[in-house]
């Protein structure tokens, strides 16, 4: 599966204000737990993070 964003944010903005810090940075560490293998590919306009997952 991938998921694309935008990638990282240039500079701090309102969203990181509204919430704590150990709100954000979860994501990829939960992938790694689970995926049988995973990554990103940075591409003009954003980022594509991807794993490889088995089915159940």
């Amino acid at each position: 599966m991938g998921i694309t964003d935008g990638g990282p944010a240039s500079q701090p903005g309102v969203w990181t204000s509204t919430c704590a810090e150990d709100e954000h940075g979860r994501g990829l560490g939960i992938v790694k737990l689970l995926a049988d293998g995973h990554g990103t590919r940075s591409h003009l306009g954003g980022a594509t993070h991807w794993a490889y997952l088995t089915a159940a």
